[in-house]
């Protein structure tokens, strides 16, 4: 198993119930066989400046006194440089998410990110730019349709790391810290 990985590693936060079986079902269609379950990338894909486990202790120490919190997604849209489809968050969210993205970047984990940090779902990556507006379209049309909620708790990261065939393969699970109730 170790030598189908590569030293590619991301933090992400998995989405749950039916908005992940929504998302997953609308990147289902816009990417046929998409193997990647619907989630908030923490910290984009880097390799590590030391060991796994270096990352991994890093990880649990920021988030030991983060408590669960929730997330809400608001609209679709597009990163026009890159004709990537996105599921936005609020504005709120956005800021914990950077928040949360500048707390873990740093140690093993640092990296000098390629574009500036904006937490999303993907809904739509690598499509031919001539069919990009269609898409969208079609993505907002879907979002609109959405019956359920928007908002999903998010009680527990995900480290996660690259296998050869592009997949990501879940290493550990870091759950943020729970209130602890006070009796009196």
């Amino acid at each position: 198993m170790e030598s189908e990985l590569v030293n590619q590693y991301a933090v992400v936060a998995y989405v749950h119930g039916p908005l992940a079986f929504f998302v997953d079902s609308l990147r289902g269609e816009f990417t046929p066989g998409c193997p990647h379950s619907a989630h908030v990338t923490v910290l984009p894909p880097r390799e590590l400046h030391g060991s796994e486990q270096e990352a991994y202790d890093r990880c649990n120490a920021v988030l030991a006194d983060r408590e669960p919190f929730p997330l809400t997604l608001v609209r679709v849209s597009l990163f026009p440089e890159t004709h990537v489809i996105k599921l936005e968050l609020s504005e709120q969210d956005t800021q914990r998410l950077r928040d949360l993205h500048e707390s873990l970047n740093q140690g093993p984990l640092y990296q000098n990110e390629r574009f500036p940090y904006t937490p999303h779902i993907t809904l739509c990556m690598n499509g031919a730019p001539s069919e990009t507006n269609e898409k969208l379209g079609r993505a907002r049309q879907r979002w609109a349709e959405f019956g359920g909620s928007g908002t999903f708790w998010v009680d527990s990261l995900t480290l996660v790391r690259q296998r050869k065939d592009e997949t990501w393969a879940d290493i550990a699970e870091l759950p943020l810290s729970h209130p602890v109730p006070v009796y009196s």
